[in-house]
């Protein structure tokens, strides 16, 4: 440490440090004329702007027959989508069981598809930079 740092911050100060009496110490007075004046409340006379002989219709509740809504037809799904493998069993209204082979044909058809679409794109940002930097 140096010799700075164990100076005191107040020169021949000695002793408690003691603070004069601020204005939040003092006592609070309240002023009776400022508060608001008590009154008893009035009852409070409530008007109707209906008239007694007010004619509104009755509500006519539910209606007595309730319409026929047409139902769904539900079909097997070799019906919509004639794949081979679900040609030959008739599962009712359940979906045909996981192929795997045909998962794997679907992702590398997916690929092939993605990374032509890439060389394309690479391709033309290519073509595009080699005529412009012309």
């Amino acid at each position: 440490m140096s010799d700075r740092s164990k100076k005191p911050t107040q020169r021949g100060h000695s002793g408690p440090i003691t603070t004069p009496p601020s204005f939040d110490d003092a006592a609070t007075e309240v002023d009776d004329s400022a508060r608001f004046p008590r009154r008893q409340s009035e009852p409070i006379q409530v008007v109707s702007m209906k008239t007694p002989t007010d004619d509104r219709p009755a509500d006519p509740g539910p209606p007595a027959q309730t319409p026929i809504m047409p139902r769904p037809k539900l079909r097997a799904i070799s019906e919509i989508t004639p794949l081979p493998h679900a040609l030959p069993r008739n599962l009712g209204y359940l979906a045909p069981p996981r192929d795997p082979a045909e998962v794997r044909s679907r992702r590398v058809r997916d690929l092939v598809i993605w990374s032509s679409l890439a060389v394309i794109l690479a391709s033309a940002v290519a073509l595009a930079i080699w005529f412009l930097g012309r």
